[in-house]
């Protein structure tokens, strides 16, 4: 994932001051600390809590993570991203799929991505601590509720240390409970009257009394920041003892008090920095000199931090720095107490930061300076950078801070807005919206009109937003599975688009390629998807964490009967999102493509190793698309095992795990086949009834899957003639698409159904192409799963000098044994022998010797050996003759 580009700073400790008084017990406390779960340190403004903390990284040489937090990371997508970024400055090499999933429009649950990055964190063979300083600037719920997951889950190797002014809303009497946590408060801060002396005497050589340093740190009571503010004030003073006296009672008087002496005893242009610059969260010397108009504010921040005016530098080249929060805030109420214009300061700092790629610190200052123009802008210029993180969340809240009628006339809030909504599914949202975004458009157009002439770059601008549109307008009419529509789309945008727009082309090109494989324009899909790969790899952006060009590569392959090539596809895509211990969603997603590609081979074991690896990876992020994909490839799979009751079992739990899923008209297709498969007449009939298909109707290529179907439950009804005719104009399509893979399922099965008519030569020649075509690639469950007939045709085709009597008996040993058969003969055998024995039993019926049986079945020779050992056990013979007559006698083969 991309994300935006923030302050680098934010993740790293803060200098530490010059002016610090050594505070060995605390340090030593905080090390025993780490040895638990949690340290919290929560305490009041001005306790010197982040200083602690780098004190004792600075004593104890400990590497940590280290994250300072601002109300912008109340989005829970930017806190989770900057919480893995921080722990990345220490282990690169996690959490990189964790970001890539936090960046995609189909966002995973946080939980999700959380139990993702326990599990990489626990893999590693090394502690990790990380610090969030300023904890008390998140508000959201969602991120405390996802934080005190994260906590119960912890990796025993993580240590995390919290510091905030008040303790967050978790339940910490469960860790005090389990001694998980080390607790530090205001008490445990304060300075002692030991450190006072020692920080007026030997940090700022006053050399003050007993008395003096008695009434301070009654006054102040060990209050960091009010010893600091008293010592600045003190500075200077010819009476340092009578200005002590003159202190009031209370904090906060006193802190009034000093901050009123601080900035009165500074020369007034130096006030006016303090006052204008107290907006800024951090501050750089241009954005100083941009928002202040002068040149020379590099020099005003090193002599703040050398006079210790509660300024921090944030980094070692001192090139960002940033106030003490309190301190600003008071600065703050100074400002608006001033004629200071403060709106226009806010202004000239968005404008700054937007020109340096700090989008949302921008947007903040617009929306600080109520200038809602400047906001709008900022947001327009950004859509397209929010779209290729697939910041959802982050886009919807920032539209969400302009007013609706402005929304409305602005082109790309409203593209925005439809953007979002075709990504959250919700449709209905999304033609209003793109109605919105072309009277926007028609409004701007008509205004470059009016002015006499349209530029090059205006013109330019309004095609890209013609183009976003058409391209919102293809993923609405794919959505519909109106696909003729989505690639017309899909083409406007291309043409509307300029060559520079990467991000709209890669985007158009995979969007025309999957339309066009939904029509069955096969060969243009590939060159499509080719091109948008081009494009993607260009600019060094072809890998994703949620969908990637290749996986449609593959499917591609796949429809064209190239198993070798789709395979070689998924498996890079899996060898290439591998991050150390841990699988990105697009490995799952490819996991779970090869299954098929190994199910197509019947290699069943590799198939549900690599579906229910897929399926957990799928479910590990949250994507439910996928993982109710992967329940209908394992079921098939335990279907072709012979599980039926496994299958339909696996079917009815992902229904209702995703019960408010809608299921696509093909996957209810693949069901009523595998109810067909397992002989259930009456699921199949039902389906039938509601399908609505006809074998005379005029047959869309979207829709192929769904008509095989249909062509299985003809036969199965003995309408032999409606499936031949059926099949026959099926296999037209087919072979005018080159979609190989729908050609050999659609011959094995008008071979059996020309069988059935008692069409024997026509059967066997229709058999003889799909075994010319599936031999290359290794397809078996396309042809054996036409029905029982087919182990007939295939024993004919046994002395055609013309086909592979290798891959011959290699499809008839994956034919199941019939289940009557079985049935009938089960109180003759000893045993029941199992599908696998009845695979080598049948190849036992050939000629080829046990080296050669294990090359078909893949497997080892011993391991032939053993199970020829106990099928001759099984059916009571000593020799492979006699084997093979007892099983035939028994029907078994």
């Amino acid at each position: 994932m991309t994300i935006e580009p923030l302050l680098n700073t934010k993740l790293h400790p803060p200098i530490l001051p010059s002016n610090l008084i050594a505070r060995p017990q605390l340090l030593d406390q905080l090390e025993k600390g780490s040895l638990r779960k949690l340290t919290l340190i929560s305490a009041p403004a001005g306790y010197g809590k982040t200083i602690l903390v780098c004190e004792w990284i600075a004593a104890y040489n400990r590497p940590v993570a280290w994250l300072s937090l601002d109300k912008d990371e109340n989005d829970p997508v930017r806190f989770w991203c900057y919480f893995i970024t921080a722990l990345r400055t220490l282990q690169p090499a996690i959490g990189k799929t964790e970001l890539e999933v936090l960046g995609e429009p189909q966002q995973a649950p946080i939980d999700n991505v959380l139990t993702v990055l326990i599990n990489e964190i626990s893999s590693l063979k090394t502690d990790l601590i990380i610090v969030l300083d300023d904890y008390h600037l998140i508000e959201a719920s969602e991120i405390h509720t996802a934080f005190e997951f994260f906590m119960q889950h912890q990796p025993s190797n993580l240590h995390l240390i919290i510091t905030t002014r008040f303790d967050p809303p978790w339940s910490l009497h469960l860790l005090r409970s389990r001694q998980e946590i080390s607790e530090w408060r205001q008490k445990d801060l304060s300075f002692t009257k030991d450190e006072t002396e020692a920080f007026f005497n030997q940090v700022y050589k006053f050399n003050l009394s007993t008395t003096d340093i008695d009434i301070l740190h009654t006054r102040t009571e060990g209050w960091a920041v009010g010893l600091q503010l008293a010592a600045v004030s003190m500075m200077g003073q010819p009476d340092p003892s009578g200005f002590i006296q003159g202190f009031a009672e209370s904090h906060s008087y006193i802190f009034e008090y000093l901050i009123e002496e601080v900035l009165k005893k500074q020369p007034p242009e130096l006030q006016d920095f303090l006052l204008k610059t107290s907006i800024l969260d951090y501050m750089t010397a241009p954005l100083c000199d941009y928002v202040l108009r002068r040149e020379n504010s590099q020099e005003v921040l090193e002599y703040l931090e050398r006079s210790h005016l509660f300024l921090s530098a944030l980094d070692e080249e001192q090139r960002w720095y940033r106030y003490h929060h309190l301190f600003a805030s008071l600065l703050q109420v100074q400002l608006e107490n001033t004629k200071i214009d403060s709106a226009e300061l806010h202004r000239r700092a968005s404008l700054w930061l937007q020109a340096n790629n700090l989008a949302a610190n921008a947007l903040g200052h617009a929306l600080c300076a109520q200038d809602i123009d400047l906001a709008v802008q900022i947001i327009e210029k950004n859509v397209l950078n929010l779209f290729e993180t697939g910041s959802l969340a982050e886009l919807t809240s920032w539209l969400d801070m302009i007013p609706s009628e402005i929304e409305k006339s602005k082109p790309w809030l409203c593209i925005a807005r439809a953007w979002v909504a075709i990504n959250l599914g919700k449709l209905d949202q999304v033609k209003p919206w793109l109605v919105h975004a072309e009277h926007a458009l028609e409004s701007l157009q008509k205004t470059h009109e009016s002015t006499g002439s349209i530029s090059g770059a205006d013109l330019k601008d309004i095609n890209q937003v013609r183009g976003y549109i058409a391209l919102i307008q293809n993923s609405y009419h794919a959505f519909q599975g109106d696909f003729n529509q989505a690639v017309v789309k899909a083409q406007n945008a291309l043409t509307y688009l300029s060559a520079d727009d990467w991000l709209g082309n890669s985007h158009a090109w995979i969007a025309l390629a999957s339309n066009l494989q939904h029509l069955g324009r096969i060969e243009e899909a590939l060159i499509s998807n080719r091109k948008a790969i081009a494009i993607l790899e260009a600019v060094n952006r072809n890998r994703s964490a949620y969908y990637s060009p290749y996986i449609l590569l593959g499917s591609i392959h796949m429809s064209r009967g190239e198993l070798q090539a789709a395979g070689t596809v998924f498996k890079n895509q899996i060898q290439s999102s591998q991050e150390g211990a841990l699988r990105s969603p697009i490995a799952g997603i490819a996991m779970c493509a090869l299954s098929r590609i190994y199910h197509e081979r019947n290699e069943l074991e590799k198939a549900l190793r690599s579906v229910n690896e897929g399926m957990e990876i799928s479910r590990q992020w949250g994507f439910i698309d996928f993982t109710l994909s992967a329940y209908i490839d394992k079921a098939e799979i335990f279907l072709a095992m012979g599980d039926y009751h496994g299958a339909f079992e696996l079917l009815e739990t992902g229904k209702r795990e995703f019960s408010d899923f809608t299921w696509p008209s093909h996957v209810a297709a693949i069901e009523a086949e595998m109810h067909l498969l397992a002989g259930d007449m009456n699921f199949v009939n039902q389906w039938y009834q509601h399908a609505q298909l006809h074998s005379d109707d005029e047959i869309e290529f979207q829709k192929m899957e769904e008509y095989i179907v249909l062509a299985r439950f003809l036969v199965a009804q003995s309408q032999y003639a409606k499936a031949r005719d059926l099949l026959g104009r099926l296999q037209s399509i087919a072979e005018k698409t080159g979609t190989i893979y729908w050609l050999i399922k659609i011959l094995a099965l008008r071979s059996v159904a020309c069988q059935s008519l008692d069409l024997r030569q026509e059967a066997r020649l229709a058999l003889k192409e799909a075994v010319r075509l599936g031999e290359s690639e290794g397809f078996v469950r396309a042809i054996i799963d036409a029905g029982a007939p087919i182990e007939r045709i295939l024993s004919q085709l046994r002395f055609d000098p013309h086909c592979s009597q290798v891959y011959i008996a290699k499809l008839r040993a994956g034919i199941p044994p019939g289940e009557g058969k079985i049935n009938r003969n089960r109180d003759l055998l000893v045993e029941t022998l199992s599908n696998r024995e009845i695979e080598i039993l049948r190849l036992l019926d050939t000629k080829m010797t046990s080296n050669e049986i294990a090359e078909v079945l893949v497997i080892a020779v011993s391991t032939v050996r053993v199970h020829i050992k106990h099928i001759y056990a099984k059916l009571g013979v000593n020799r492979r003759f006699e084997a093979v007559q007892r099983a035939k006698e028994l029907g078994l083969i």
